[in-house]
């Protein structure tokens, strides 16, 4: 999904600038962007609860602070605020790859380790 969003807000920084057809698509995007992160982080989040994941909660704190991050953008953008939309995808994106990296990539070692019987 993070994909589809710096390729929109390339496609239409280039072709619309700062048109108000520009703003509503992103900010648009921006919207569906964060109820898929928190259906995502959910899901994930209950996952890691049922097995007894020792770092759930850093993990649910750094979930909190990716969508406070998508949050600020699309207040920024309600009040009227300049927001690059090209810096803004790709902090994003550089962000959710952080989190991907930092977090995610620790969990699957976690879940793939063998079940004592």
């Amino acid at each position: 999904m993070i994909e589809t969003l710096i390729e929109f807000a390339q496609r239409w920084a280039l072709h619309n600038g700062d048109s108000q057809k520009a703003w509503e698509g992103f900010h648009s995007a921006l919207s569906h962007l964060f109820v898929c992160y928190v259906e995502h982080f959910q899901f994930e989040e209950n996952l890691l609860q049922s097995c007894r994941y020792p770092n759930l909660t850093d993990h649910r704190h750094d979930h909190t602070r990716i969508l406070s991050s998508v949050a600020q953008c699309t207040h920024a953008m309600i009040v009227g605020m300049k927001v690059d939309l090209l810096l803004t995808a790709q902090g994003l994106a550089a962000s959710f790859q952080q989190h991907e990296l930092d977090a995610d990539f620790a969990y699957m070692g976690f879940l793939n380790q063998p079940v004592a019987t």
